[in-house]
């Protein structure tokens, strides 16, 4: 297993200020992304190759992302899915 929580994080945090792992603590901030890992496993045991996958939703105030999930906080929340492969050799992500 690999831990790309750090990297994700950052990734997130030059897109957005308020970025949280799992659920929001609050909703007085938006636009807000939060994140979790829902996938990560390796095929074999030496971990070279580590499959991983993540969700993020972007949490808004406004009607402004298509394909919106009304939420019972009242907020409008778009959810993405991304999922590749970490090569512990070169240290690179590889998308699907």
């Amino acid at each position: 297993m690999i831990d790309l929580h750090p990297e994700v994080i950052t990734a997130l945090q030059t897109t957005c200020s308020s970025v949280y792992r799992f659920y929001p603590n609050s909703f007085t901030n938006t636009p807000m992304l939060s994140f979790y890992q829902n996938g990560n496993s390796s095929e074999d045991n030496s971990d070279l190759l580590t499959k991983v996958a993540f969700q993020v939703d972007v949490w808004t105030k406004t009607i402004a992302l298509s394909q919106e999930i009304p939420d019972p906080s009242g907020l409008r929340r778009q959810t993405m899915r991304f999922e590749g492969t970490f090569n512990a050799i070169d240290g690179n992500l590889y998308s699907r």
